[in-house]
């Protein structure tokens, strides 16, 4: 068990964030967790509007850098019918993006 997770629902861990079986959760702040049917392809997309990853670069506490993967491995488990090329396309602005190297 990680900060309350039970083992059999993390599907991945990444240090600050856990992909579990019911989304995409913090493991810093225990209460933050996003429900994977609240995830959308668009939430890698940084021309759509306000998305996941805007919302958790304007919280000062998070680290973009190391939420960025963990939401790509959120997306790729509860989508699993979003394209890899579009994933790779998005990882690809993600890392041009200031601040996001």
């Amino acid at each position: 068990m990680i900060n309350g997770i039970p083992d059999n629902e993390i599907v991945e861990n990444f240090d600050e964030w856990a992909v579990t079986t019911k989304g995409l959760e913090s493991l810093t702040r225990p209460s933050y967790y996003i429900s994977g049917d609240r995830l959308v392809s668009s939430d890698l997309d940084p021309t759509c509007g306000y998305t996941w990853l805007d919302h958790i670069k304007a919280k000062k506490s998070f680290n973009i850098n190391k939420f960025f993967p963990a939401l790509v491995a959120a997306l790729e488990f509860h989508m699993p019918e979003i394209a890899t090329d579009e994933i790779l396309k998005y990882t690809e602005i993600f890392k041009t993006m200031e601040g996001n190297k």
